[in-house]
This record gives structure tokens, C-alpha cells and sequence, in this order.
């Protein structure tokens, strides 16, 4: 069956890069030429369909219009293929959209399958087995001829396997393996072998369709006459087949290389000349961080199993192109580096791979190819992005090993969290700042006559400053910087008329005040003519800095602790709101609430804030908030902008602010940086809008003041996580300035110029001594070969001055806490041969086996520590108080020397320190307080997070399945020690969703954290769909109607002497118990110590519970076989556990949940009572926790001791018979939680039930 596929193109002007709307006469030119000019990305897929449902998979490139130029074809999740036709130097059309299939695309392949001299494309559908072939008949049309392949088909490769020259292919997915179809030479293909030996499922890998990825690629070598294939697929298989294929042109397995992790393949001439025609192959790790370089056996079609070269690569390298980037005779490589979001190029000099040049992609790039696009006889690369929906276009440098780039785009480093453009040199033109968190410093370029900024020249400041502000702090009418800082510090630097900056002041908080700082704001709040700070906390909290007019700052008031203000106010700004004179504070949360504090005069002094809060619907995690007169009604009105859009609130009497109208913008738009000016040159103020997640700015203009924002230009930027305008050109117009992960200066004057693309930042401050550098403390998968290839722990030390050091009479001392308050030191003498030389190192292995002179004999805990490098005198000369760390990465320096410390993914024993980004945060859901998952009680949730940097905020992403609504939900986790959740700031997160739930609500959830650099980490994940759509590998709860009458009743954690199982020994045991009147099926209840863990133990199928009846489990972690032992094992110090109901589509219901302290052996936490809080008690398995519940009949009197749960009724009734009519209600019973004694006078036989 044939289809017809004409496309249908898209109604948007590009640039090459943008989304051009021009709406108002007489705008800037040249400032918006140079935005349109600075990322060449390329949109893919329907932009008529959500985002959740598009998502670039696979790139081809190729002439699909015979006009000698590269063109563009993108599959895409959404089962349609974009297309982009090369204009050469003027860009690319506007792309047109092939709907191919209603399902999933992946790989895309461009060839000649039928020899009409056009270039068809082969595209994979594996969710409906289907590969269908695209051939092109000219006009750009296409013609579709699908054919069957097998459900899991997903990944391609031509070659011509049998030799008649015409290009055949070879098919690879889950649920078959490989499978090579021979090419007919008309389009079609017949099958004719399969491979199910390569599938996910022989590897053991357990295959989540459409997982695993294949990565396949034909080659041939010299003097044959067939095609050869390579193929591997990830997800742990750790294996690579290639194949040959004999005069029958039936491939078949050559060989089969172990222990390789695979993410990506390449074939071709590496370790030779391009001309020798002798393929190498090529594979890059993502996790392991390394590409390896594999040579050619001759005699055999095969590749070597030890690798000629072993490449490390930090970032996580992807997707790999040859190509001669230099035409010097021999192959480069270009590599995609995943989560450092750009492509690095690898240059060859005769068969040695080092790296070049390394330019910026857009977000999450995975796959690449290949092409001349713009028609300057120059390979260029295309790179598609995953999580920004696009393509990147990096054109090559005609004739160097380099990217073209931009001279408007400059490489940063140390993760930037601060932009500031003023004129610092007093040259009439603004200068540009930046904050670096993790190298601890600011950077500051000078700009040039021609808006050229120089080399950065880098100052140290603080440990981890987070935020800056800009001011004049000691009247000398020059601007000086002043940093808050994630170690509880203000770090200021007083600017000087030359552009330099004077000696850091470093201001650390007290005790009492302590905590990490990540907001600040910098006004005269008291008016005595000095600038005083307002800092925020990286939860509720603020403090006010009072100023002394010389660059110091001290806590204005004599409060002993910090004040309570806004949910993690990331945005704040100062202006007299109410028009009494007196500076006032506005903060935006991450929770979408406006906060703003009213200054009476005494804002330095208050011991509470004054506050009143406005909501912003459906805005979340405010980044950005500007203060001006909107409507020129002479209040002040605040403009708000976040991931989630904006918003603006217009200011009235007092402090009063009301939400505008949506018709303030005819074009909603989300960002996470704003600035305003006339970027336009018309005399009005415009606003521009940068948005990190897209990495995109909009720029709104207006007809007048009573008109609404128009969008005058929408546009891909090189980064936009800060924003920032000035006259950096000195022409009288503002320019633009963006900063993230590369700096770019928009100016009003000139357009970018093309240059070779830049190396990394210079000009770090090294600390001129000697340091401890790097360490690891929990090495668990990395040989070490200075240990003989264990994986031992280990300490590098750097020596940051020109003179070299011997170390004997120095020392290394560990010092790791044993109990609060007490710890114990282990001390390492360094040997008399030890010598550090200048800007050299040393490594010592940590390893409790003094195997040489450089073993300390100890090694480093994981749980966190201190390490203390002492000099021969005994005194300190470095100190390292470090977190707990995470296995196989490393505790470091951002450089060599540096100031500031990060987690480094990729540790480098003995190799400098570079910057490989910052870690994502760590996450981990806790799980539900049991006694909150009842109709209509906010359910509380509860989760840990930890940071290199510092989490900005944990958040759970729900939404009902039960009923149809169109919107997702979000609930916010705190760790400031006032909603439930421990100590603030002590890693440990609770909220609630504040309404509750009915019952039979069942709703989907899961869980986001994200720290200060926008990094984000999900659990279990983020799914790609809607979240309305069930997916049984997310969360779920289910809240019942009526309660439970099963619960966790008794725990012996530390069972030595006591129970004993059916062989003998002495395990933890828990005992649960049906405290109702009905029989319960235990069929589907669990029991876990996380309730959405998949470590959980599930009661036999059939057995059931009668009223009173206990059941014991074992917990051995399963030592003892049998169906009462659990797989895991209970901490005598203190755990929890969770009693589960888990329908068939996995939906849970939480039963209870028992959470115990510390206790000794044989000793039992158990309920006196149903429902009662945990007590020490002696054990009683299978019996009642409270002896003599029944106390007796003597006399005529009985006495019944029943244990009541909060909120419950009970009905005690009684009958002389068991006749259902001959029951009578004779006492009922409000619960509340304690004990009831009663007390029944009998005169004769009767008969009694509670219900």
C-alpha cells in the first residue's frame, strides 16, 4: 500500500533560527538581525501539539532535492518527520511536516533505494512494527510504501550485503534482535535472516519497548566486495557483534566483543589516513565517560578486543561523526557530549585523537549528522536536541580543525549564577560581570570600541556565591559587588575607576543565623544614605544586612534568628510601593506567590515582617520579577515571569496589587530572565524575556503606553538563564546581554562577525600553596592503577606555587564522627621520599592496607568527614569538611587550586581537574504518613534531597485518574523546619496536598527536585506522555472509603534470644494483625520499608486473617527461604516500615505505617492498642501486645479493655443468641486514640461483638 506524503509547511518566517513576527514600524534593525543571527537552531515537529507529545528522534542528512546542498529529515515522536531544504548561505526553508504514522518514530536513514538518482528516506516505527520507505518523487513529495518488520523494529543501517550494488538494510529492536532485508532495487525489501541472538532479552537485559537502543553502522574493508556490520545496544548488554557476509550474501556473526559499554558506534579510518580505506571502530560510554578507538584485524573482518586509544570524555559523550574537518589526509572526530549540551570536536594528528574546538548545542543533544548545509564546500554538523525540541546547525571553519562561531558568543566556565552589565572602567561603555558558583568567583570582561568583550579576569569571592547584586556600597559613586553565598556568607568587593576590584570583605553569618543564602537585594532600607542588604534563604527565611557606608555589613537587629518571608523568594527587588517614603521589599516564591513586605521604617529592626501575599494562578517557580508603572497611573506594578509564563500585577492604593488582565500580552510567554529598554530605538520601553528551558528570547513591544505587549520577535539564543542590558558598544543604544552556559552580546551597532570557535576559559585564580585537590570516597566500580587495579579509595594533593615541596614531617589526617559530639582522628606521616613538585601532584591510596609508603592505612567514610593536610610545624595548611558523597564520584576542586569545591561525575586521579558541570541533586521519596491517606485529610508526603549546590525546591506532580480533568497538579515539599518536616535546611522534605482527597480517589504522581543551577532529577521519572495517561511505572495512591482494620502491631528489630524460625535462627521479625470484626484477604498487601520501592514483601496468595488473628514475617533479608521471609532486613537503630495494598494495575494503597527509634535486643516496638503510637514492650509474637485484655468473668462481671483509634465509632452490642435480628446496641464509643475500660454486669449467659 502506497500513501502520498506532500507535508504541509509551516506558516513562520525563519531567519535560520527564529520565528520572526514584526508588528510595530520603525524598529532596530540591526540589533534584531544580530539576535536572528546568533543560534542557528531549527524547530522539529507539529508545533500545533503539546510538548509532551513531540520530541526529535533521529537525523538524516542528505540532497534530497538535487541541488548539491544538505538537507534536513528529523523523526519525531509524534510519527511525523520534519524537513528542512538548504537555502545555503540564506538558511533553510520553513520546514515542512511529513505525518508519517500516528505512533512513534525513530531512526531516519537517507538513500537511493531504487536507483531513480533521488535520495529516499527509511524511517522505523516500532510501536507498530512497521519500517516505512519514503520515496522521493521530486517537487518535495514523497511517496510512503510501509512493510511489516515485527513490533520493538527501531533501529537502521544500509549496506550492500551481497554485493549487487544495491543498498539493502539491516533492521535491529527489542522482541527480535537484527534482521537483514535484502534491497530489491524498486523501493522494496525481502527478508532474509534474523539475529535473535543480539536481542535485549538474550542479554538479560529485560526490554521496556522501545528499549533498548541499537547502535548499528555498515562498513568495508579493503579489497572486499561486500558490506560488513557492527552492532551493540545499551542498557547493560555489554557486548558488540560484528558481521560478516559470505559469497551468499547472508550475513553472519565474525565475532563477539565482551565487556564493552556502548552508546554509540562509528567505523572508518581513525589510525590511519583516510585514504588507506582500513576502518577503525569507534564507540563512546556515556556513563563510563570515554570513547575507545578499536583497530582492524585484517586476517579476520573483525575489530580488536583491547582498544588502540581510550579517550576520556567528561559530560557523557553521545553520538560520534567522522569526518575531515581539516583536510589534512585524516579523519576527526566530532562527539556529542550529552550533558554538557554541545559537541566537541576530536582532531586527528596521524592517528592520535585530542580534543579541539567544543561549541554549544541545544538541550539534552543526542543524535548527529552530517552535511554541507550552507554550500561553502565545508562539512558542517546537525545536532538533534531532545528536551528543547530542535535541531542545532554548527557550520564547520573552512579549512581548520574548527566551528564556525560567532565573535558575540564567549565560553564560560564555573557555572554561572550572576550577570551584571555597567560600565566598571568609566569608559562610557558597559562592561559585563559574571558570578561563578563553582570556582567561587566573579569574572569581569571589558569591552572594546567595537562591543568586543576582552578575556575574562577572575576574582576570588566567596566559596558558593549564589546571587549579586550591584551597587555603590561605600559612596565613592563606583559600582562594587556584593555576593551572597550558599556557605551562610556576603562577600564584597569594592569596584575600582579602572574597571579592577579591591580585596574581598567576607562577612560570615553567626550560628544562629546560619544557612545558605541564595537571594539578594541591595537598598538604603533605613535612609540613613548607606546601601543595607536584604538576604534570602534557600527556603522561607530572610535577614537584613544593615550597611556602613564602607563596604560592611552586619544583621541590622537583635533578633536571634532569621525572619520568616516567602517560599523560596529566588526573585526579589526594593522600591517604595506604597509612596511613604520608605524603600519596601517584594519577593516572587518558587511557589507562584507574591510577597511583599511593607518598610514602616523600622524594616532593620522588625522582629516580624509585615507582609501581605498575592497568588499568580498557574504560575510556578517565578524566576524573574521587574517593578514598573504599567499604566502610567503613578503606582508601581510588577511584572513576574517563570517556566510556567507570566504575569502582571497591577499596583493600587497602599500596597495593594491586583492580577491583570490576560489581554496585557496578546502572546503568553514563559522565561526565566526579563529585562526592559528601548530595544527598538522608537522611545518606548520594550521588554525582552529569556527563557532557560527553551533557551529562546522574546522581545514584546507596544504601541503606546494603553496598548497591549505586542511580540515583535521570538528567537533561539546561545543560553538564557540571565539577561541583562547595557550600551556595550558605546553607540547610545542598548544592547543585550545573555549568560548560561556561553555568554552573547546582542549589539545595537553590528552584527556578529564568523570566527573559529574559542577554547575554555582562562585565567582562573589558583591558590598558591599547597591543597588537597580531589578525593574519592566511595570507590566502588573504578580501578585504581596506583593500586594495582583495585578500587580503592584515594587523596590528590596540588601544589598551586612555583617552588617544589618535600613533604616528610607533613601530615593527612582524617577526623570522622562516632556518635554526636564524638569522633576519632586517623593520621597518615607522609613518607621522606614524598615530593610535591610546583603546579604538580601527589595522590596517596586510602586504603586500610599499607601496601606502599603512599597507603595511608585508612580509608575515607562516604557518610561525610574532614580531612587536615598539616605542614611540619603541626600547623594546617589545608581543611576539607566534606558531605557525604555518592559512589565513583569524586569530592574536587573546580580547577586545580581553586577555591571552590564540586561533585565531579568523572574522577581524575593524577589528571587536572576540569570542569565537567555540576552534579544533578539526589532524591529520594521517604514515602506517605499512612494515617494521611484517608478521605479527606491532606495527604502528607515526605522525601530527601541533597545538593552539591543547594536544592531550590522538591515538588510532586500529580493528577487524578478517577475523574476527567484537564490540568496536572503540584504540591511543594519544604525543608525549613515549619511544615512537618524535621530541621530546616537538614535535607528531609514534607508537604501536603492541602485538600485532601475523597474517597475512591486514585491519582498518578511523581516527584521533582531541582537545585540553583536548573538541573533537575525526577523519581521514578518524568514521563514523556501527558500525565493523565496511566502509567504503571509512575506513582500511584488510591485512598479507600472505609479504613483499614489491618496494621503493623509489633516489631523486634534486634532479635537475638528470642522467636525462632522454622530453621532455627533468630531473625527480625514484624507482626501485623487484624484488628477488625470481619475475615481479611491478604491477597495483594505488602510489606515494604518504602512504600514504592520495589523491595516488598507480599503475603501468600489465600491467606486471609480472622478477626484478632496475627501473622508474623521474618525479615533476613531472605537467608532462610520460606514464604514468611522478607528480602530485607530491619536497622536496630531506627526504621520504618509500610503496610501496602497493591491492586493489579499496581495502584497503592498505604494501610499503615510504623516508623521506630533505636532499641536493644529482644526488646519490641509494639501498639498497647489498635491504632496507638509505638511503644517499648516486652515481645508477644501472635498474641496481644497488653496481657489481660480480657480480665475475666467472676461473678456475673466481666471487664473488656478496648483500644481506640481517633475519629472512630464503636457499637458494642450483645444478644443472648446468635440470631442476627436478636443483637442490641448496649454502649457506643467515640475513639480518641487512648484506652476504654468497661465494665458488664452479667446475669446470664450472653453473648457480645463490637462493631
Amino acid at each position: 500500500m502506497k500513501t502520498h506524503l506532500t507535508g504541509r509547511a509551516r506558516s513562520v518566517l525563519l531567519g535560520s533560527t527564529c520565528c520572526l513576527l514584526l508588528v510595530a514600524s520603525g524598529l532596530d534593525a540591526q540589533l534584531f538581525d544580530t539576535l536572528k543571527s546568533l543560534s542557528p537552531r531549527l524547530p522539529v515537529g507539529d508545533p500545533a501539539l503539546p510538548a509532551s507529545s513531540r520530541g526529535p528522534k533521529s537525523i538524516a542528512a542528505a540532497d534530497l532535492d538535487g541541488d548539491g546542498l544538505s538537507d534536513l529529515a528529523v523523526s519525531d515522536k509524534s510519527g511525523s518527520v520534519t524537513l528542512y531544504y538548504s537555502n545555503g548561505s540564506q538558511g533553510f526553508s520553513a520546514p515542512i511536516i511529513l505525518q508519517v504514522e500516528n505512533a512513534e518514530l525513530r531512526a531516519i536513514i537517507a538513500v537511493d533505494v531504487n536507483h531513480d538518482g533521488k535520495i529516499d528516506l527509511l524511517v522505523a516505527s516500532p510501536f507498530t512494527g512497521k519500517v516505512h520507505v519514503l520515496l522521493n518523487q521530486g517537487g518535495r513529495k514523497f511517496e510512503d510504501h510501509p512493510f511489516p518488520a515485527w513490533v520493538g523494529a527501531r533501529d537502521l543501517a544500509v549496506g550492500d550485503f551481497n554485493g549487487d550494488g544495491t543498498p539493502d538494510l539491516a533492521v535491529a529492536g527489542p522482541n527480535m534482535g537484527l534482521r537483514q532485508y535484502e534491497g530489491l532495487g524498486d523501493g522494496t525489501f525481502a527478508s532474509v535472516v534474523s539475529f535473535p541472538e543480539v536481542d535485549g532479552g538474550a542479554c538479560g537485559t529485560g526490554d521496556d519497548l522501545p528499549q533498548p537502543a541499537y547502535f548499528l553502522q555498515s562498513f568495508r574493508a579493503p579489497t572486499q566486495t561486500r558490506d560488513s556490520l557492527v552492532i551493540a545496544h545499551g542498557q547493560g548488554c555489554a557486548r558488540l557483534w560484528v558481521l560478516g557476509s559470505p559469497p551468499s550474501g547472508q550475513l553472519a556473526i565474525l565475532s563477539t566483543l565482551s565487556n564493552l559499554d556502548v552508546n554509540a558506534i562509528a567505523v572508518g579510518p581513525i589510525l590511519n589516513p583516510v585514504a588507506s580505506g582500513i576502518p577503525d571502530l569507534v564507540t563512546s560510554s556515556l556513563d563510563g565517560g570515554y570513547v575507545e578507538v578499536r583497530a582492524l584485524i585484517a586476517s579476520t573482518g573483525t575489530f580488536a578486543d583491547i582498544p588502540a586509544q581510550r579517550i576520556p570524555i567528561s559530560g557523557g559523550p553521545r553520538s560520534l561523526r567522522m569526518v575531515d574537518w581539516d583536510r589534512d589526509g585524516w579523519n576527526d572526530l566530532a562527539v556529542v557530549i550529552r550533558f554538557f549540551d554541545r559537541v566537541t570536536l576530536y582532531t586527528n594528528t596521524a592517528g592520535q585523537l585530542k580534543p579541539g574546538a567544543s561549541v554549544p548545542v541545544g538541550h539534552l543533544p543526542r543524535e548527529m549528522d552530517i552535511g554541507d548545509f550552507n554550500g561553502d564546500q565545508q562539512m558542517d554538523l546537525a545536532v538533534v536536541n531532545r528536551y528543547s525540541l530542535d535541531v542545532t546547525v554548527v557550520p564547520g571553519f573552512l579549512g581548520q580543525a574548527s566551528f564556525a562561531s560567532l565573535d558575540q558568543v564567549y565560553p564560560v566556565d564555573g557555572t554561572v549564577t550572576g550577570l551584571s552589565v555597567r560600565d566598571y572602567n568609566n569608559d562610557g561603555r558597559a562592561d559585563v560581570v559574571q558570578l561563578h558558583i563553582a570556582s567561587g568567583e566573579l569574572s569581569v570582561r571589558l569591552s572594546g570600541a567595537d562591543g568586543h568583550l576582552a578575556a575574562p579576569v577572575f576574582y576570588p569571592l566567596g566559596v558558593r556565591p549564589s546571587a549579586q547584586a550591584v551597587t555603590d556600597v561605600n559612596n565613592d559613586k563606583q559600582p562594587d559587588i556584593v555576593a551572597v553565598d550558599l556557605s551562610g556568607s556576603v562577600s564584597v568587593r569594592l569596584g575600582q575607576p579602572d574597571g579592577t576590584f579591591g580585596p574581598e570583605q567576607r562577612y560570615v553569618l553567626p550560628a544562629s543565623l546560619g544557612g545558605s543564602l541564595y537571594a539578594v537585594v541591595a537598598a538604603d532600607f533605613d535612609n540613613d544614605g548607606n546601601i543595607d542588604l536584604a538576604a534570602g534563604y534557600t527556603d522561607c527565611r530572610l535577614i537584613f544586612l544593615r550597611g556602613d557606608g564602607h563596604g560592611n555589613f552586619t544583621p541590622a537587629g537583635d533578633y536571634d534568628h532569621p525572619l520568616y518571608f516567602g517560599y523560596e523568594a529566588r526573585s526579589m527587588a526594593a522600591a517604595d510601593l506604597d509612596g511613604d517614603g520608605d524603600l519596601d521589599l517584594v519577593g516572587a516564591g518558587m511557589d507562584g506567590k507574591i510577597t511583599v513586605v511593607e518598610n514602616e521604617g523600622n524594616l532593620l529592626t522588625t522582629h516580624r515582617l509585615k507582609l501581605k501575599t498575592f497568588d499568580s494562578p498557574g504560575l510556578q517557580d517565578i524566576r524573574s520579577i521587574e517593578v514598573l508603572d504599567e499604566n502610567k497611573d503613578g503606582d508601581w506594578d510588577l511584572f513576574v515571569t517563570g517556566p510556567s509564563g507570566n504575569a502582571l500585577f497591577l499596583g493600587g492604593k497602599g500596597l495593594e496589587f491586583s492580577l491583570a488582565e490576560k489581554e496585557s500580552f496578546k502572546v503568553d510567554v514563559s522565561g526565566t530572565a526579563s529585562v526592559m529598554g528601548d530595544f527598538d530605538g522608537d522611545g518606548k520601553v520594550d521588554l525582552a524575556v529569556a527563557d532557560s528551558h527553551s533557551n529562546t528570547l522574546s522581545l514584546f513591544v507596544r504601541k503606546n503606553d494603553s496598548s497591549p505587549w505586542e511580540l515583535a520577535l521570538i528567537t533561539a539564543v546561545p543560553s538564557a538563564a540571565f539577561l541583562a542590558s547595557g550600551d556595550i558598544d558605546g553607540d547610545g543604544k542598548p544592547d543585550l546581554v545573555g549568560s548560561g552556559e556561553v555568554l552573547w552580546t546582542a549589539l545595537s551597532s553590528r552584527r556578529s562577525r564568523v570566527v573559529p570557535s574559542a577554547g575554555e576559559e582562562t585565567g582562573h585564580a589558583v591558590m598558591d600553596q599547597v591543597v588537597i585537590n580531589e578525593f574519592l570516597a566511595s570507590n566502588l566500580t573504578l580501578p585504581l592503577d596506583a593500586d594495582g587495579g583495585r578500587t580503592s579509595d584515594w587523596i590528590e594533593l596540588f601544589n598551586g606555587s612555583s617552588v617544589g615541596l618535600g613533604l616528610q614531617g607533613w601530615s593527612l589526617q582524617l577526623i570522622r564522627e562516632t556518635a554526636p559530639g564524638e569522633s576519632t582522628t586517623n593520621t597518615f606521616a607522609f613518607p621522606a621520599t614524598a615530593v610535591l613538585n610546583a603546579k604538580g601532584r601527589l595522590m596517596v591510596v586510602a586504603a586500610d592496607k599499607k601496601r606502599t609508603p603512599l597507603h595511608t592505612g585508612f580509608a575515607i567514610p562516604a557518610e561525610g568527614g574532614t580531612l587536615v593536610l598539616r605542614g611540619k610545624q603541626g600547623q594546617v595548611v589545608d581543611r576539607v569538611d566534606y558531605p557525604a558523597q555518592d559512589a565513583d564520584h569524586s569530592y574536587c576542586r573546580f580547577r586545580d587550586g581553586a577555591r571552590g569545591w564540586v561533585v565531579n561525575p568523572f574522577p581524575s586521579p593524577n589528571q587536572p581537574n576540569l570542569d565537567n558541570g555540576t552534579a544533578a541533586p539526589k532524591l529520594s521519596f521517604e514515602g506517605i504518613d499512612a494515617p494521611t491517606a484517608r478521605p479527606g485529610i491532606p495527604v502528607r508526603f515526605r522525601a530527601k534531597g541533597r545538593d552539591d549546590l543547594g536544592i531550590t525546591t522538591i515538588s510532586v506532580h500529580w493528577h487524578r485518574l478517577d475523574i476527567q480533568e484537564s490540568v496536572d497538579h503540584r504540591a511543594i515539599l519544604f525543608d525549613d523546619g515549619l511544615h512537618g518536616d524535621g530541621a530546616s535546611q537538614d535535607g528531609s522534605f514534607s508537604g501536603t496536598l492541602e485538600a485532601g482527597l475523597p474517597a475512591g480517589a486514585r491519582i498518578q504522581f511523581y516527584l521533582q527536585a531541582s537545585d540553583l543551577t536548573d538541573k533537575s532529577i525526577y523519581a521514578p521519572f518524568k514521563p514523556e506522555q501527558s500525565l493523565a495517561v496511566a502509567d504503571r511505572s509512575l506513582f500511584t495512591l488510591s485512598i479507600e472509603a472505609a479504613p483499614t482494620t489491618l496494621e503493623i502491631s509489633e516489631v523486634v528489630p534486634s532479635n537475638k534470644n528470642g522467636l525462632k524460625d522454622e530453621a532455627g535462627r533468630n531473625p527480625d521479625w514484624v507482626e501485623i494483625r487484624n484488628i477488625g470484626v470481619e475475615k481479611v484477604e491478604l491477597d495483594g498487601v505488602k510489606l515494604a520499608k518504602k512504600p514504592y520501592g520495589a523491595d516488598r514483601y507480599a503475603f501468600p496468595k489465600g491467606l486471609s486473617l480472622g478477626p484478632g488473628d496475627y501473622a508474623v514475617v521474618f525479615c533476613d533479608a531472605g537467608r532462610t527461604p520460606g514464604i514468611w521471609h522478607a528480602s530485607f532486613e530491619l536497622d536496630p537503630g531506627g526504621d520504618e516500615l509500610f503496610l501496602l495494598s497493591v491492586d493489579g494495575n499496581g495502584d497503592v494503597q498505604i494501610l499503615d505505617n510504623a516508623k521506630f527509634g533505636a532499641v536493644g535486643s529482644d526488646i519490641a516496638w509494639a501498639r498497647p492498642s489498635a491504632g496507638a503510637p509505638l511503644q517499648i514492650l516486652s515481645p508477644t509474637p501472635y498474641a496481644s501486645n497488653r496481657p489481660g485484655l480480657w480480665i475475666g468473668l467472676l461473678g456475673g462481671r466481666a471487664e473488656l479493655i478496648l483500644g481506640t483509634m481517633i475519629g472512630e465509632i464503636y457499637h458494642l452490642e450483645t444478644s443472648p443468641t446468635l440470631t442476627p435480628a436478636a443483637w442490641k446496641t448496649v454502649l457506643e464509643i467515640a475513639g480518641d486514640g487512648h484506652d476504654v475500660n468497661m465494665r458488664l454486669d452479667q446475669e446470664s449467659a450472653r453473648f457480645y461483638r463490637l462493631r
